[in-house]
């Protein structure tokens, strides 16, 4: 039997760690045993402290806890792994320290950037009790997501913090740490000396949101109709109260009982318990719709079903003054056009409730305005010709009131309308005037950290901000109906005709990311200006200032039924993580404080495995490891071109990464690479080019980079040993606001079948060619850049 044992190395220097005193340094010692060095690891003893390295107080921690905040490695919204702490790592062997193994400067930009494409965020969550982060979207998506920093769990006794144990496994920035079998009393090793230098400057921790569990609305009576339908299919929010449609139920033993139940029956008593992630909205879907009707000024829905109550509706939201989104299903007209021409498109709008009334079982739901062309249909008439239209579903937000009936928290936020003059001086600029109103509702929202007085600064939290185009007549807004309407861009490359022509209700940016507020500051007229990342509105693109009605356009300042038409862009903020649902809507909150974190490291521990040696089993010398070189992009610019000579033998693959290393006006921190204004580029090896075409990270009309892009990509980390799990970060396009992207190349195969590793002794020249987007005003962006050379090294 091979005997096994952990041992436990302590620095050289027993100090307390922080951003004043950074340096740690390791020895380990020869001896007669194999080491497997993939699983050592550094364990850390961290205590969150405030800036002043004073640490927090269980007091402190019990409030933020009370407000549903807690902290954990990340910065902007971006989560970060533990490696985030070293800045610079070397590796040397005892018996040659002139030389190191290994050195690798600014390691935990290429570490953050491998953590958001190399892992997912279901193995980020199911970690995060050792590693203290954590990944959060705009809306609950997974609950171990948010299972880090838990503070309730880090309060001891009067006024103690109980630390966290951070471990970091040190395979993550050395490659020779990749090595199973190490004999430490090798002559060429004779032990090894680490040395590490942690993140002084930049901000490591953030402090989120954690989503709330709410009780699950009852689910449908007797009729099949009334409250939530408990289907994954339909409603992922019913999982805890009821199975999934799945068609034919399983057979019990005797053939005649269902081991899972139908959707028509309760597996599980929803209408007595039960909780469920606070979701950002709840649904009514189009089984539940019995009827339509399009008013001059109104819209009525009423409900299917006879076993509705005043408390089912209120817990599914349907109450007055509450917001309701309709989803509107276009289809192809078979009687005006081939079937096959499109398929169905779905669109929305949003409304505003104006009531919710249950008699006799049946609920009826008026909301502010008509959708119809032509009011007094049952259907919402399509603008274009040769198409049909059908409601096919309802989604209700709950906005924060004290008024009755109950509310629930806040999960919408109605900015203040603007004005074409405002688009054309704010939007354009990414920045939105919002009334005093709107930033109490933001700021109890925890989308902001305030001071409690004048300061208020993004948290990195990303939300949706819908757009709607939509007519105000005189003193009544909202009074012109409207027709569903394909979103279709005018001529999207030509400057003086781009815009997108819509009736809907549209994401911004058009591109398809979310958004998160940079800062909110006074605009001295009782108002704020909130800045917010990129809105897709860069020179020209733009929602054009016009509505349709029953086959006519109107713009701003037309005349429609007698009266000055005056077009507004309303704004609708969902898909948060609410801060407290204690916020009524009045009373104000500033649940959110200014950033103040930092860690405190008091004791630090290199964690080795060893065993016995096993007799005829040799050690690898050969290993893998990173060089990297630095290079400043100076100003903005429409082209940049980039020689770096690589002088190293046996590079095999290059990732170069662009981080916001340093926050902008528009851009807030990150070591994570993005794309930074540029929007395709190529490589070149001596001069001859990897690709013949650019390969493109993003277009004016899209956020997704190009298939040929991810290849690449792939094809660069497996030549590295590492799989590509998330291909845009863990926050993905559709939930984050900038993408992840670093720019690959693989040089030469380093792994071979037959033979091994490779090794390709000469070195060579890459150019990097990299591209904006002047006509859409989207330059190259200043700053650091991070060229990481993979290579072999043998010792």
């Amino acid at each position: 039997m091979v005997a096994v044992r952990t041992i436990k190395v302590r620095s050289v220097v027993d100090a307390t760690y922080s951003k004043n005193y950074n340096r740690l340094e390791f020895n380990i010692d020869p001896d007669s045993m194999s080491t497997d060095l993939s699983e050592s690891y550094l364990a850390l003893r961290m205590y969150l402290a405030h800036e002043d390295l004073t640490r927090y107080t269980a007091g402190e921690l019990s409030d933020l806890a009370a407000k549903g905040i807690y902290v954990s490695f990340g910065n902007a919204g971006i989560s970060y792994d533990p490696t985030c702490l070293i800045k610079l790592a070397r590796l040397y062997a005892r018996n040659n320290q002139s030389t190191p193994l290994e050195e690798i400067n600014f390691q935990n930009v290429l570490s953050t950037t491998l953590h958001q494409i190399c892992e997912d965020f279901e193995a980020v969550g199911s970690s995060s009790l050792v590693s203290n982060s954590s990944v959060v979207f705009g809306a609950p998506q997974s609950l171990t997501s948010f299972f880090a920093n838990l503070l309730p769990d880090s309060i001891g006794g009067t006024d103690t913090q109980l630390p966290i144990e951070i471990h970091i496994p040190l395979k993550k920035i050395f490659g020779f740490f990749e090595n199973r079998n190490c004999y430490l009393d090798d002559e060429a090793l004779g032990g090894l000396r680490l040395v590490f230098e942690l993140e002084d400057q930049k901000q490591l921790l953030q402090a989120q949101v954690a989503t709330e569990n709410v009780a699950c609305p009852a689910v449908v009576g007797a009729d099949g109709l009334s409250g939530l339908l408990p289907s994954l299919s339909v409603n992922p929010y019913t999982s805890l109260t009821a199975q999934p449609d799945i068609g034919a139920p399983t057979q019990g033993l005797f053939g005649n009982e269902p081991l899972v139940p139908p959707n028509t029956e309760l597996p599980f008593v929803g209408t007595t318990g039960g909780n469920i992630l606070n979701p950002a909205f709840f649904t009514l879907w189009y089984p539940q719709i019995a009827d339509v009707s399009f008013n001059p000024t109104t819209t009525v829905i009423t409900c299917a079903g006879d076993d509705w109550t005043d408390a089912i509706a209120e817990s599914m939201w349907i109450v007055a003054d509450n917001y309701a989104r309709m989803t509107v299903a276009t289809y192809p007209d078979p009687d005006g056009q081939f079937n096959n021409q499109r398929q169905t498109v779905m669109m929305a709008t949003m409304f505003k409730i104006v009531s919710a009334v249950v008699a006799g079982g049946t609920l009826t739901i008026v909301l502010d305005r008509t959708m119809a062309g032509n009011a007094g249909g049952d259907q919402p008439d399509p603008f274009e010709a040769g198409w049909l239209s059908g409601v096919d579903h309802l989604d209700f937000f709950d906005v924060a009131s004290n008024a009755a009936p109950e509310h629930f928290g806040q999960h919408i936020v109605a900015l203040q309308p603007q004005t074409t003059a405002q688009y054309l001086a704010d939007l354009v600029n990414n920045q939105i005037t919002i009334s005093v109103q709107n930033l109490s509702d933001i700021v109890s929202a925890g989308l902001v950290a305030s001071d409690g007085d004048e300061i208020f600064v993004g948290t990195g939290a990303q939300f949706k901000l819908n757009c709607q185009v939509m007519g105000d007549l005189g003193d009544e807004p909202n009074t012109v109906p409207i027709e569903p309407d394909f979103n279709y861009y005018v001529n999207p490359n030509q400057p003086n005709t781009r815009g997108i022509q819509s009736n809907m209700l549209q994401a911004l940016p058009m591109q398809g990311d979310k958004v998160s507020i940079l800062s909110i500051v006074s605009n001295g007229a009782g108002a704020y200006t909130m800045t917010t990342t990129d809105l897709g509105f860069a020179n020209r693109n733009s929602l054009q200032p016009s509505i349709r009605v029953a086959g006519t356009t109107y713009n701003d300042g037309d005349t429609f039924d007698g009266e000055t038409l005056e077009i507004k862009y309303h704004l609708y903020i969902t898909n948060f993580n609410n801060a407290t649902d204690e916020y009524d809507g009045v009373t104000e909150l500033y649940p959110l404080p200014l950033p103040d974190y930092t860690y405190l490291i008091d004791k630090s521990e290199l964690v080795l495995v060893q065993q016995g040696r096993q007799k005829g089993v040799p050690m690898s010398r050969m290993y893998f490891t990173s060089k990297v070189e630095s290079a400043t992009i100076e100003t903005q610019l429409p082209i940049y071109t980039r020689q770096f000579v690589v002088t190293e033998p046996n590079v095999y693959s290059i990732l170069l990464c662009t981080p916001q290393y340093v926050a902008t006006a528009t851009q807030p921190e990150c070591l994570a690479s993005w794309h930074r204004g540029v929007s395709r580029y190529r490589w070149s090896v001596n001069n001859i080019d990897d690709t013949n075409r650019d390969l493109e990270v993003w277009t004016n009309t899209s956020h997704y980079p190009s298939s040929l892009h991810l290849e690449k990509l792939m094809d660069a980390m497996a030549n590295d040993g590492h799989t590509v799990k998330s291909l845009s970060g863990l926050l993905t396009v559709p939930q984050g606001y900038n993408p992840i992207v670093p720019f690959p190349l693989k040089i030469f195969d380093a792994m071979d079948t037959p033979l091994g590793i490779r090794q390709h002794p000469s070195g060579f020249v890459v150019q990097w060619t990299a591209y904006g987007d002047p006509i859409h005003n989207s330059p190259i962006q200043a700053g650091n850049i991070y060229l990481f050379k993979r290579l072999v090294k043998t010792f």
